[in-house]
């Protein structure tokens, strides 16, 4: 059971999860019971949450294995990207943003045998309403069952964009403080979570335990430039973040990820210009999107991107 006291104009969690589950989005907590407790107490609202307890935490899944990212690993890994990433985009095409995604945020439970490892996205605590991605009759039902109004909220989580997350992974562009969140700043975060752990598994306890520079916070406008100028090159990254050795199926799906990040409909590595206001994103890699997630999340993300551009906003 979870408890959480929550600023009245502020996007509910339970608001968040009744949208995803109307909209069928898997790959998150089932919600068994949930609601609000105080409506409004000093500024602030009382919500509760009984959810599906979906695993563990990639980390704590792996602790204590070999330090070997072959074989099972290696492809659980792979899986874990695959499942998260195209979670991230039915989660955006059903009018959420989760911009809070991190190694806690993550949770990996064993499925059956056909299955294999059952990857989720959890705590949406953090989550942003995007209303003109939301059929208006679901955006009236959750707004009055869980007591906001959507053109406030929206506003006041607009106005959050830039300070949301865990510094450690945010993407290049908020760190250096852009205003406005898209798909890709969470993949991103997914990104630098699997680079995270992999240098993790890598580092036994016994050796120096110095984090890489590009995943050592010291300021959001100094991490963005450590990374940008890590991201430069796509041959040298994965030293860089303190990895020693990655096999070829999981460095594929690194790689793929990289090209979709970092390099624009042109072929011009983008990592270095994020802080430049003419530098913005105008397309992604579809087929590089289908090497790391499934192809219909892949397909859908660019028609997530179309609705973005039509409206006038940076891509998603």
């Amino acid at each position: 059971m979870k408890i959480t006291w929550t600023p009245v104009r502020r996007f509910p969690e339970g608001a968040a999860y009744h949208i995803l589950e109307q909209s069928k989005v898997g790959q998150i907590p089932h919600v068994y019971l949930s609601g609000i407790l105080v409506k409004e107490f000093c500024g602030h609202r009382m919500e509760f949450l009984i959810i599906e307890d979906c695993g563990k935490s990639p980390l704590q899944i792996f602790a204590g294995k070999s330090s070997s990212l072959t074989g099972e690993k290696a492809s659980t890994l792979v899986s874990m990207i695959r499942q998260v990433s195209s979670c991230l985009v039915w989660v955006r095409c059903a009018g959420i943003l989760h911009r809070d995604i991190s190694m806690g945020n993550i949770a990996i439970r064993q499925g059956d045998k056909s299955k294999g490892c059952v990857a989720s996205i959890i705590d949406f605590g953090y989550a942003k309403l995007l209303p003109n991605d939301i059929a208006e009759g679901v955006l009236r039902e959750v707004s009055a069952k869980w007591s906001f109004e959507p053109k406030t909220v929206s506003y006041t989580e607009d106005s959050l964009d830039a300070i949301t997350g865990t510094p450690m992974y945010m993407s290049i562009p908020i760190l250096f403080g852009k205003k406005q969140r898209g798909l890709h700043d969470d993949i991103e975060s997914l990104f630098y979570v699997v680079l995270h752990l992999i240098w993790e598994l890598q580092m036994p306890a016994s050796e120096n335990r110095t984090v890489p520079a590009p995943l050592n916070f010291l300021g959001s406008e100094n991490m963005a430039f450590v990374r940008a100028g890590t991201l430069g090159s796509k041959t040298g990254y994965l030293r860089s973040f303190g990895i020693r050795e990655c096999p070829d199926e999981l460095r594929r799906v690194l790689d793929a990820m990289y090209d979709y990040l970092f390099i624009d409909g042109d072929g011009k590595n983008i990592a270095c210009c994020f802080n430049e206001d003419w530098c913005t994103r105008k397309s992604h890699d579809t087929d590089a999107a289908a090497l790391f997630m499934d192809l219909e999340a892949s397909c859908q993300q660019v028609s997530a991107a179309y609705k973005c551009t039509s409206r006038g906003e940076n891509i998603c």
